[in-house]
């Protein structure tokens, strides 16, 4: 397909049948571990989900963790464990998810929104340091990491956030590096990841945090807490269960039948946080084609890139010249109005989507042009393009020449 087809293509009207967005990096004999968890008839909390969540803080260099069925719930762990009150200061970007707004709310901390940084697309050095936040919230937005380039010498280093606590959250950057020097959680102290259809690591639902050697017994408080939590309501069911068989005593015949009702098991709510072993062992196979699976993406984003350099938009994050991104996404920051980058790019079938669509900014009732330059400019004009391994070539080019006809 040459560029003139897609001039010819796009005057004309012409579509084709949409290419998808997203799939997940799953091959049919990667379920050899999924199936086998189903012949052990091991689905629930278990083994499997204690091996898959030490694979990930091995990962995130972190010596512990633990695992959540759910996002929100992860997040929520994370944030009592570093020790996150209604006491606290966080600073956060407005460009991090929106269910973290959600989150600190619940805590009745003290949220302080920080503009982002130019260069890396993440939360401002400075402006954290200005905070005065006890906790730091670092998202690495489309797989950017804390990086800058030091012009003395030449060499990138570290964003360095001063003695604050850190919690990074991988989601989107786990798989990149900067060189032989840095990776997703370098920075955390705890360290956070969510792992949903769409995101790097896939689990087909669930997260995880892991933490550093110092908050191992913080980490361990939490865990014990939990365990108090639901010895709690087992108690509570059990007094719920004596006194409905005192009930049922002095209701003879009826007696019968409750009997057999309150026979059943008691279920309590800590069961339903922990990530069963049916999405940890999707997630090991996930891990364990990490690197081959962002090698593929990186391969394809290089290609892009090729395109986009003929063009007056630029790509989105860090662009360092030794980083090699996670390629969670290929996102760009257009100089020009998104919807018609997007009406164009559906024309030829190609799905773009706002990047930064559920941020913070999405929910933020302020001025965010005045209060958050960088952050608005970012949200309002910032598009992603479909990148994953499983992409045909012949898709990777349409994707491409698009990119390189942006309006």
């Amino acid at each position: 397909m040459n560029d003139r087809y897609l001039d010819y293509r796009v005057n004309v009207g012409y579509t084709i049948n949409m290419i998808r967005f997203y799939k997940p990096t799953l091959k049919r004999k990667d379920m050899d571990g999924v199936l086998q968890t189903m012949v052990n008839e091991e689905i629930g909390p278990g083994e499997s989900s204690k091996l898959f969540t030490q694979m990930f803080a091995e990962r995130v260099k972190c010596a512990k963790g633990l695992s959540f069925r759910t996002y929100p719930d992860c997040i929520d762990g994370a944030l009592k464990v570093l020790g996150v009150d209604r006491t606290s200061t966080v600073a956060i970007s407005p460009l991090a998810p929106s269910v973290y707004a959600q989150a600190l709310r619940k805590t009745g901390c003290k949220v302080v929104f920080v503009d982002v940084d130019k260069e890396n697309g993440l939360v401002d050095e400075q402006g954290v340091l200005n905070s005065g936040a006890q906790v730091l919230i670092l998202y690495d937005s489309c797989g950017s990491l804390a990086l800058k380039y030091n012009k003395e010498t030449t060499f990138a280093e570290k964003v360095s956030y001063g003695e604050i606590k850190i919690l990074e959250d991988v989601s989107e950057s786990i798989g990149g590096f900067y060189s032989d020097e840095y990776v997703p959680g370098d920075w955390g102290d705890v360290v956070i990841s969510s792992f949903e259809e769409n995101n790097v690591v896939s689990c087909a639902g669930g997260a995880a945090f892991a933490v550093k050697k110092d908050y191992v017994p913080a980490l361990r408080a939490f865990i014990k807490g939990k365990k108090e939590e639901a010895s709690e309501e087992i108690s509570e069911a059990s007094e719920a269960e004596a006194g409905a068989q005192a009930v049922d005593a002095s209701e003879g015949e009826a007696s019968d039948v409750a009997a057999e009702e309150v026979e059943a098991p008691v279920v309590f709510a800590g069961n339903y946080t922990k990530m069963t072993d049916l999405n940890a062992s999707l997630g090991a196979v996930q891990l364990q084609n990490l690197d081959s699976n962002c090698d593929r993406s990186r391969k394809i984003c290089q290609r892009y890139t090729q395109r986009l350099m003929q063009t007056r938009h630029k790509a989105f994050g860090l662009t360092l010249v030794d980083f090699n991104s996670s390629c969670s996404c290929f996102a760009v920051f257009l100089d020009s109005k998104p919807e018609d980058s997007i009406k164009f790019a559906a024309r030829n079938g190609i799905p773009l989507i706002r990047t930064f669509k559920d941020s913070i900014c999405s929910v933020y009732e302020g001025d965010l042009f005045a209060d958050f330059p960088n952050s608005a400019a970012y949200y309002f004009r910032t598009v992603s393009f479909p990148v994953y391994p499983f992409l045909k070539d012949t898709e990777i080019d349409l994707v491409a020449k698009v990119i390189a006809h942006l309006l």
